[in-house]
């Protein structure tokens, strides 16, 4: 599921030729919104291997939902670091 949600949050993500409108769209909000209820569900080890596994751009995509977990889950910190 989580696979699917980061796969449909890239496309929309991208759907604009204009690298300034990326992350524009109006999906974004809803498919971002998902995935940090999905995050919620999961333990840290899995979180890690999801995030673990996506390249520098998609890591790009859910920096706001990661910044919203920073407190709760502080391991996520190294993954906002690596955005410096």
């Amino acid at each position: 599921m989580i696979d699917q949600l980061l796969s449909e949050l890239n496309v929309l993500w991208n759907a604009s030729e204009d690298p300034r409108f990326k992350g524009e769209h109006p999906g974004c909000d809803k498919i971002q919104n998902e995935i940090a209820k999905t995050f919620q569900k999961m333990d840290d080890n899995k979180i890690s291997k999801v995030l673990d596994n996506l390249p520098q751009d998609q890591i790009e995509q859910v920096v706001f939902i990661l910044e919203g977990m920073v407190e709760s889950r502080p391991f996520v910190n190294k993954y906002l670091s690596n955005m410096s």
